[in-house]
């Protein structure tokens, strides 16, 4: 299985389709949330870490899967990519 990168995009499909985020965002393509922080359950969090390593083929090390790495979609975008948290993009 191959790494791959990961996309703000990705990450708010997910969401979407694990939350209520859908009925706030026009579209996954609307990031305008990304900087909010996320009410999640302890089992949408776990889904979601299941299908972001499915996404990237690999498992997320333990610092990418803190609970820190995971309060807004920038926050989770920077985990897994290694940059520095920014805003919208």
């Amino acid at each position: 299985m191959t790494t791959q990168p990961v996309a703000k995009r990705d990450i708010r499909t997910i969401l979407w389709d694990i939350t209520c985020l859908g009925g706030e965002l026009a579209s996954v393509d609307d990031s305008r949330l990304d900087d909010t922080e996320l009410a999640l359950d302890s089992l949408a969090l776990v889904w979601l870490i299941i299908q972001l390593e499915r996404r990237i083929g690999r498992a997320l090390s333990p610092e990418q899967s803190s609970l820190s790495s995971f309060r807004t979609v920038n926050a989770i975008h920077s985990s897994l990519t290694g940059q520095r948290e920014t805003g919208p993009a």
